[in-house]
């Protein structure tokens, strides 16, 4: 059969008159990619979903077209008719230390340092965009005055007339009913301890808290004390079990919680790097197997110190210190993503099926512009085979963000600790993404928007489960709307000739610039 197959042959070799008949490769049209995009655009419109090769096309459209829109002045202090309750702490700068909406997008719950939770309606936020930035004011519906510093704030799922809250002051989760008429809690429930009611080892205080969609009557939260704790509302306003990690000093402290979709396995981040997991299904792994004793070992502990060095580039350029996870969240459109943000500004997301760093971000740390008269030298945690150095970590001067998916996109909002800026970081699983250790851009691709520049600096953020329209909360108080900016028509009315006159001429000087 190899007198049949036909081989290359190169032109050299051929005789003069035969030359001719091989054709020269044809060159590749310039308008292949505008029409590649347009059969995608086509059979989106056809089929109703996103293909997967079509989303980075629109995520850089979409991320073009953000930026802030209004900003809305808070009340930072508790309203002047409440004759009865005194706030117990002083704030002189009172910020916006949480954000959160409830499942369809109608109400919005922001909580502050001074000890006060609002409740918004976004549509009346949303509207206030016309009224001018300098002469707009967020009007809120309920106002309940906690009297400690808020750190984080859910909504009930179960019941989304109810809001639930944690502070720093004490060991109790708050529960308000936002249809009555009454500024008290409706509900409260307490961490027990192994002796009764009260403090664990001097260590109060709440930082993080999330309920089960499926078990509906629980909930978890993590705090000061280095435990997690969960409740069943239908038994006992008394947390039933505890689970901690060792304790040891670079342990103390939990900063975040995040459940599994399934609710099977918890996870959960340490002010000295770690990230835990637990498994909430039983076994012998389960955190409930030694109930009777305080410690549960966790199914994994990963140390995002150890992760970063096995980069080998990151290694190379920059020094890569201890520092604290101030915020974990998944992925909503992928589960296997969970997104981490560290104390010194980096962020990136862990592969939960390789328990490996898959992206990253590095921006300058916080404290990198601030004088050195400002600054608090603090010994830094020695690492083996790491020579031990002093740092400044202004910590008066470092607030805890709090970052958020975009529920549509896989997008990850962060705002700058060192500016007046959100990072929207593209952490697309995948080589495509350009904060992908496997990241490789072609000729043909564009940069796009990773930016956005605000008015003020950004601490905690919460994105509208519908349309992706972010809301932040600022260092001053204020409340930002960043998304698309709502344009009129008639404002912006074109005629069809001058239309067609603009897009020929585009046409025409792209496809010269191409030919030249």
């Amino acid at each position: 059969m190899d007198k049949f197959v036909l081989r290359a042959t190169d032109p050299s070799d051929l005789p003069p008159d035969n030359q001719l008949s091989i054709r020269p490769e044809r060159p590749r049209c310039s308008t292949t990619g505008f029409k590649r995009r347009m059969k995608l655009l086509f059979a989106y419109e056809i089929y109703g979903r996103v293909l997967p090769a079509f989303k980075p096309f629109l995520t850089r459209l979409l991320l073009s077209s953000y930026s802030e829109f209004v900003a809305l002045n808070q009340d930072q202090k508790h309203p002047s008719w409440f004759p009865f309750r005194q706030p117990r702490i002083n704030v002189i700068s009172p910020f916006v230390t949480t954000i959160d909406f409830d499942s369809k997008g109608i109400y919005l719950a922001s909580g502050n340092n001074a000890g006060c939770l609002f409740i918004h309606e976004f549509e009346t936020l949303y509207c206030s965009a016309g009224k001018g930035s300098d002469q707009s004011r967020a009007l809120y519906l309920r106002c309940f005055p906690v009297d400690r510093a808020l750190q984080a704030v859910r909504w009930n799922p179960a019941n989304e007339d109810e809001v639930a809250c944690v502070t720093t002051g004490s060991n109790l989760v708050y529960f308000y009913d936002v249809a009555c008429e009454s500024f008290l809690p409706s509900e409260v429930l307490k961490v027990k301890s192994l002796t009764g009611w009260g403090e664990l080892g001097g260590s109060v205080g709440l930082f993080d808290l999330a309920f089960f969609k499926i078990g509906k009557a629980r909930l978890v939260a993590c705090g000061k004390d280095g435990r997690v704790h969960l409740w069943d509302r239908r038994s006992s306003k008394a947390s039933y079990a505890t689970m901690t990690v060792h304790d040891t000093e670079t342990s103390r402290g939990l900063n975040s919680v995040q459940l599994s979709s399934d609710e099977q396995m918890l996870y959960s981040a340490s002010e000295g790097g770690y990230i835990y997991l637990w498994d909430l299904r039983g076994g012998k792994n389960s955190a409930f197997v030694t109930s009777a004793k305080d410690y549960n070992q966790p199914v994994a502990a990963i140390r995002i110190e150890n992760q970063l060095r096995k980069i080998s580039s990151l290694r190379a350029q920059t020094d890569i210190c201890p520092s604290s996870v101030d915020a974990i969240s998944l992925n909503p459109a992928c589960e296997k993503q969970l997104a981490f943000h560290l104390s010194c500004g980096w962020s990136g997301v862990l592969d939960m099926t390789t328990l490996d760093v898959t992206h990253i971000h590095c921006p300058p740390p916080p404290w990198s512009d601030i004088a050195s008269d400002q600054r608090d030298p603090i010994s830094m945690f020695s690492t083996p085979g790491v020579a031990t150095f002093s740092t400044f970590l202004p910590r008066t001067d470092i607030r805890r963000r709090r970052p958020v998916w975009l529920n549509t996109f896989p997008v990850y909002a962060v705002g700058s600790g060192s500016d007046s800026k959100v990072h929207m970081l593209d952490f697309t699983p995948g080589p495509k993404s350009r904060y992908s250790l496997e990241y490789y851009r072609s000729n043909s691709e564009e940069e796009w928007q990773t930016e956005l520049r605000t008015s003020e600096a950004v601490v905690a953020i919460a994105s509208h489960p519908l349309n992706d329209i972010l809301v932040a909360g600022c260092e001053g108080g204020k409340l930002l709307l960043i998304g698309q900016k709502k344009s009129s028509i008639a404002e912006e009315e074109i005629s069809e000739n001058e239309l067609e006159s603009k897009v020929s001429s585009k046409e025409g000087s792209a496809f010269g610039a191409e030919a030249e």
